[in-house]
C-alpha cells in the first residue's frame, strides 16, 4: 500500500469503529456499589446507575438474551458440568451482559455437616480459589453466597459459614 491510500484508510477505520453498534465495554474489573440516594439506595457500576434486567441463566445463548434486552444474568454454580464459569463470563463481556456469579455452599439437606470444621474450611478455600480466579471479569457483576441454604436446616452454624465466605 502506498502512502497516499494509508491515511484514508485509517480513518475510515477509525470512522467505522466509532459508529459501530457494539457496545464499549470495560477491559478490566468495574466497580460496583450500592449508594444511598433521595430514592432509597441505587446500584452504581463503574459510577453510572445500573438497573438490572436479568434472568437466571447457567448454559443458555447470551447473544439472543442480550438482544432481546437483556443485561445481567445468575447463575447458580461456579462448577458447572457443561458451561465453563469463565466462558460464560467471556460471553456475556461480548455481548454487554453482567454476571451475578453464585457460589456454591453445600446444603446440609444434602448431607453437608457443618460443625465439621475441615469440612467447612475446604469448601471455603474452594470457594476463594473460585473467587481469586474471577474476581477480576469484567463482566462480573456481584457474587451471590449460597442458594437456599435455609431449606430443612437444623445446625445454624451453615450462617456462620456464609458469613465467613461474605467477608
Amino acid at each position: 500500500m502506498n502512502g497516499r491510500h494509508a491515511l484514508p484508510l485509517a480513518v475510515a477505520c477509525i470512522f467505522m469503529s466509532a459508529c459501530s453498534s457494539a457496545p464499549r465495554i470495560a477491559q478490566g474489573p468495574v466497580k460496583v456499589e450500592v449508594v444511598r440516594n433521595d430514592a432509597g439506595y441505587a446500584l452504581l457500576r463503574g459510577g453510572e446507575p445500573y438497573t438490572v434486567r436479568g434472568a437466571g441463566m447457567e448454559v443458555d445463548d447470551v447473544a439472543r438474551f442480550a438482544a432481546n434486552g437483556g443485561n445481567s444474568v445468575r447463575t447458580w454454580t461456579t462448577d458447572h458440568r457443561i458451561q465453563d464459569l469463565g466462558e460464560l463470563l467471556d460471553e456475556a463481556h461480548r455481548h454487554g451482559v453482567t454476571v451475578a456469579v453464585g457460589l456454591p455452599m453445600k446444603a446440609e439437606r444434602h448431607g453437608f455437616d457443618y460443625d465439621d470444621p475441615v469440612a467447612v474450611a475446604a469448601q471455603r478455600e474452594s470457594l476463594r480459589d473460585d473467587i481469586l480466579r474471577h474476581r477480576d471479569h469484567p463482566a462480573l457483576l456481584a457474587w451471590i453466597v449460597g442458594n437456599e441454604l435455609n431449606h430443612s436446616y437444623t445446625n445454624p452454624r451453615v450462617f456462620d459459614a456464609v458469613e465467613d465466605v461474605a467477608r
